[in-house]
């Protein structure tokens, strides 16, 4: 496989990491709105970002996998960037573009209103 360098497979290889770092950063702030100290915050963030990489598709393909494994795999938002990096930056590779693109903003979205919603952070302590 070759490496796609299209302007416009960069340009929306660009906007689906943006979107991505914003679905994973605000699982770190509805983390961080949870927990009550910095130590905890870590650990917990620690423990949830391992399982979230390795079920997923980034290693393995799919298809090797157990099927309880899959479904978890189409579940985790990191399986449809990947997917939509791949299809955009690969010669050849599957587009997984559209279902990424739909999956991550509805997630972020999401994830965004409820970290958003009666949180006041300013009353968090250190």
């Amino acid at each position: 496989m070759r490496l796609s360098l299209q302007p416009l497979d960069v340009a929306a290889a660009i906007l689906l990491i943006g979107l991505g770092a914003s679905l994973f950063s605000t699982f770190s702030l509805i983390i961080a709105c949870i927990v009550s100290t910095c130590e905890r915050f870590m650990g917990l963030g620690q423990m949830l970002t391992m399982p979230i990489f390795f079920a997923s598709n980034a290693i393995y393909p799919v298809a090797l996998m157990p099927a309880w494994l899959q479904v978890v795999v189409r579940a985790n938002p990191l399986t449809y960037e990947v997917d939509g990096l791949r299809g955009l930056m690969l010669l050849g590779g599957a587009s997984g573009l559209r279902s990424g693109l739909r999956f991550l903003r509805a997630g972020a979205r999401r994830t965004t209103h409820d970290c958003g919603r009666n949180r006041d952070i300013s009353t968090m302590t250190e």
